[in-house]
């Protein structure tokens, strides 16, 4: 019965739900995105979770990183994420990784069905980007800055330094422009179901997606193959 409501979604039902109660998804960066978007998966009944990330807990995170209180300043992300996700999924499956990612660290992913990146840092989206079309694991990015959200699902040959140097005009960063926490959450929403689409077998977005949440207003980009 947990999961009914969902398993009323005629794109989900009972075989899709089984799909995500056996998925293996790894989050790399724990911030606001992250997660946020770890709490989605896990109350939509992910099987196993993996997450990656070696910050701490800073009073400035909890205007928007919403699974962490002023009783976890100081303590790890990861491990407060796992306390907290544990208590509301018993059944999950969780292993976490308190490290940052590097180049030599990009086997790991090899197990997961899914990748989500939530680091908000080009050059770890690029290096993922690389190594997941190599092993072809799904990724999907996702980065917020003051109003403004992206998403982008790796796929086939499309790159995303390609695609971020094409369309560099959108790139934003929060310690310029500040960060909405209702910004956080909308785009988290949306890449959880991104998620839940590629781990369920439905077809996921092709598109880059520029959000603003000020305004409500979203843009769909279509992108090019590489050459």
């Amino acid at each position: 019965m947990r999961f009914h409501k969902q398993v009323l979604l005629p794109f989900i039902g009972e075989e899709g739900q089984k799909k995500i109660q056996k998925g293996r998804v790894c989050i790399v960066g724990c911030g606001a995105l992250g997660g946020r978007c770890a709490e989605l998966l896990v109350r939509a009944g992910l099987g196993f979770l993996c997450l990656i990330d070696g910050d701490f807990i800073e009073e400035s995170n909890l205007q928007r990183q919403t699974l962490f209180s002023e009783e976890d300043l100081g303590k790890k992300k990861v491990e407060v994420l796992q306390r907290e996700l544990k208590m509301i999924y018993s059944k999950l499956e969780i292993d976490v990784k308190d490290m940052f990612l590097r180049n030599e660290d990009l086997s790991r992913l090899d197990s997961y069905d899914v990748v989500l990146d939530c680091t908000d840092d080009l050059s770890i989206a690029f290096l993922l980007d690389s190594y997941c079309q190599e092993k072809n694991i799904p990724l999907v990015f996702g980065s917020v800055a003051g109003v403004y959200g992206l998403l982008l699902v790796s796929y086939e040959d499309v790159s995303f330094e390609d695609v971020f140097h094409t369309h560099k005009d959108l790139i934003r960063t929060c310690e310029k422009e500040g960060i909405l926490n209702s910004a956080v959450s909308a785009l988290s929403s949306m890449l959880v179901t991104e998620v839940l689409k590629i781990l369920s077998g439905n077809d996921f977005c092709k598109e880059l997606l520029f959000y603003n949440a000020w305004t409500h207003s979203l843009k769909k980009i279509s992108l090019s193959k590489r050459l």
